[in-house]
This record gives C-alpha cells, sequence and structure tokens, in this order.
C-alpha cells in the first residue's frame, strides 16, 4: 500500500491529473457561488414584486385621494404635502420595480413639493401624480 501512495506522488501523469481535477474543482466552486448569489437576487426580487402587488391598491388609493383633495378643493397645506411626500416616497422605496421614467417622475413630485406653496403648480402635480395612479393603479400584478 505504501508503494503504491508512493508512486502516485512521484509519477508525474498522476500529478497532472490531480491538478487539472482541482482546476475543474476551483471552476465548478465559482459556478456554484455565482449561481448561489443570483438565486438570492432573485429571491430578494421576487419578494419585493410580492410586496408591492399586496400594497399597490392602498397606494394608489392613497395617491387618488389625495390628487382630488389638490384637484377639487385647490388647497395645499403643510400635512397634504407632508402625506403625498410619504406616499411618493412608498413608490420610490420599490426600487427594482420602478422604471427610469417612474425615477425621473419621482424626483419631479419631489423638487415640486419642495418650493414654496405658494409656486406649486397644482394641476401639474395632479397630472404628475395621475401618471402613478394609472401605472400602478390597475389590478394587473407585476411579474417583470
Amino acid at each position: 500500500m505504501k508503494h503504491i501512495i508512493v508512486e502516485i506522488a512521484t509519477n508525474s501523469i498522476w500529478i497532472g491529473i490531480a491538478s487539472i481535477c482541482s482546476i475543474i474543482g476551483l471552476i465548478i466552486s465559482i459556478i456554484l457561488l455565482c449561481l448561489a448569489a443570483n438565486l438570492k437576487k432573485k429571491i430578494k426580487w421576487y419578494a419585493e414584486i410580492k410586496r408591492f402587488n399586496t400594497d399597490r391598491n392602498y397606494l394608489a388609493d392613497r395617491l387618488s385621494a389625495l390628487k382630488d383633495l389638490i384637484a377639487k378643493n385647490k388647497i395645499l397645506d403643510d400635512k397634504l404635502i407632508s402625506d403625498l411626500s410619504g406616499e411618493i416616497h412608498n413608490y420610490s422605496s420599490f426600487i427594482n420595480i420602478t422604471t427610469l421614467k417612474d425615477r425621473i417622475y419621482i424626483r419631479r413630485i419631489e423638487k415640486h413639493l419642495k418650493k414654496e406653496k405658494k409656486m406649486i403648480n397644482k394641476q401639474h402635480l395632479c397630472n404628475q401624480i395621475a401618471y402613478f395612479i394609472s401605472r400602478y393603479g390597475n389590478d394587473r400584478e407585476e411579474f417583470f
């Protein structure tokens, strides 16, 4: 038995086979590591989509109510601005679901809300809010 071990350890063919096997093992380990990381990312993404689909109607209803308050009453006080900022922030928290266009609208609304109350164009603000209501307010689920 000792003779066989010494023969394997000193034979260049066996050493080459062992080297190739270790390289193949390293490559397989790296591939599995990448696949596991990708799977973790997809699970996280799916959980965010699932959370968004459960909250979608609530978010759309809240935005619709705030839009109606702005459009019908023409009132824009600090509480309404704060509520609207919070709802827009809720949409921006779904980073994997929102598109680039959505993020642009979010930034526009946030920038618009930071203006002085007298300078805020209520019709323009309502149009930007209507985009989110029409984009995410329907009953179709997102599966991206």
